[in-house]
């Protein structure tokens, strides 16, 4: 598209910000934040793999973020078992710059720490937009367009005002300067004013009726030095006339014109960029190159039992617990309807008698013994007043091409796609199924 926001974006592609780090571009969303003046984009750190030490080290956080925090929440991890891969994060600041240092254990992947740490500590950020402006006392939320059109306006009427100060002000000197040249004519009879007049308060009014001066013009001459009322430092300051005139006349001619006074901004702001202007510090990562953090990152895996019986229990037995056991224990009456062995990273489906479908991580449930009852399904999901558990499946991912088939004890039979599980709430209704 070749929208203003769109050629706007060419130029200005994101904010720059003197921390640096990394932002997440999405020009859909820049686009937005551009249009309205209201949203927010992800911001990123940058950071470096050090092989010989076996450490990553931060060298630059989002704009939003703090060190405090950041060592804070990883501490948190590293001390919960949710970051077993470092033993130490380590503030290195020094005289070279900004360091955060995390050691790693000798197994550990940098790629996967990293992940956990964007996932979970403000070393990813959101950076939130919100451009409430005054404009003329009045406060404006406006998008980037209409905060441009603001400032040139503003801008416009502050070239005017330096304009037109500058141009009183060689007005001004033009006018002592024509005064001065008057007297050159009779140099001799100037001084003579001057110096015959008895009272101090009578030269510059004599002075101005001799030569047909202004009470300005008079002023100038009168508070000249004796020594240079001559011909010479009287030629010389008057050379300065053609310039003022041409000067004024270039003024008057800029005041008139809009365009021209536009160009005289330009020309100003060119002249900043080239005496201040600095390379962008904040790289921009197309979203489509970052990878998002896959949901089990922070569940340890390991391979386990799921059981489910009929009173709505459930466990999950570690691979020890399963070669221990000699036989589950339920409570009296109940029984085992659903067993699988499967690994901690996947996700199951509890069904209801209510026609619902709960969805919980297998990660959610800690490891159980054999000689133990398990979680008991409704309260642990806050299922609904006499809701039963009636069945359970274990899933990895959704495929969408793939589905889940239901018959129910009236014979009716619904098939429901493996997208439709993908709500991020816990609980998804089965319509129709009754």
């Amino acid at each position: 598209p070749n929208t203003t926001t769109d050629r706007l974006l060419d130029i200005i592609k994101a904010p720059d910000f003197p921390g640096g780090a990394e932002i997440i571009y999405d020009r859909d969303q820049m686009r937005k934040i551009y249009e309205t003046g209201v949203g927010s984009f992800k911001m990123r750190s940058k950071y470096e793999y050090v092989k010989k030490d076996h450490c990553i080290d931060i060298l630059e956080i989002p704009y939003s973020s703090c060190i405090e925090s950041i060592m804070k929440k990883a501490t948190e991890m590293i001390k919960s078992g949710k970051l077993r891969e470092v033993t130490d994060v380590r503030d290195a600041i020094d005289l070279s710059g900004f360091k955060l240092t995390f050691d790693l254990k000798k197994d550990a992947n940098p790629e996967i720490v990293m992940q956990k740490l964007f996932a979970a500590t403000e070393l990813e950020n959101n950076f939130d937009c919100n451009f409430n402006i005054l404009v003329e006392g009045t406060p404006m939320q406006l998008g980037v367009k209409e905060i441009l059109n603001e400032w040139i306006k503003f801008r416009v009427k502050c070239v005017r005002r330096e304009l037109s100060f500058d141009l009183n002000k060689k007005e001004h000197k033009l006018e002592l300067l024509l005064g001065l040249a008057a007297i050159l004519v009779d140099i001799d009879k100037a001084i003579k004013i001057i110096r015959n007049t008895e009272k101090e308060e009578d030269v510059v009014p004599n002075l101005a009726k001799a030569f047909h001066l202004t009470d300005a013009q008079a002023e100038y001459v009168a508070e000249i030095k004796l020594r240079n009322i001559n011909r010479e430092y009287i030629l010389n300051r008057i050379q300065e006339i053609e310039n003022l005139r041409r000067d004024i006349e270039e003024i008057k001619e800029t005041l008139k014109d809009e365009i021209k006074l536009k160009a005289k901004i330009i020309s100003t702001l060119q002249s900043i960029k080239k005496t201040y202007g600095k390379p962008r510090k904040t790289a921009l990562i197309e979203k489509e190159a970052v990878e998002e953090p896959k949901h089990d990152i922070f569940f340890e895996n390991y391979n386990c039992r799921l059981i489910l019986t009929a009173g709505g229990y459930f466990k999950k037995l570690s691979v020890q617990a399963m070669r221990s056991a000699d036989e589950q224990k339920v409570k009296e009456g109940d029984f085992v309807i659903y067993e699988e062995d499967t690994d901690n990273r996947g996700d199951v489906l509890f069904f209801t008698d209510q026609a619902q479908i709960y969805r919980a991580r297998v990660a959610d449930f800690e490891l159980s013994k054999s000689s133990a009852m398990g979680d008991y399904v409704p309260a642990k999901l806050g299922m609904s007043e006499n809701e039963h558990v009636v069945g359970c499946k274990m899933i990895y991912d959704i495929i969408p091409e793939h589905h889940m088939i239901y018959i129910f004890e009236n014979g009716k039979g619904l098939r429901v796609p493996m997208r439709a599980y993908e709500a991020k709430t816990k609980r998804k209704k089965i319509s129709g199924a009754y």
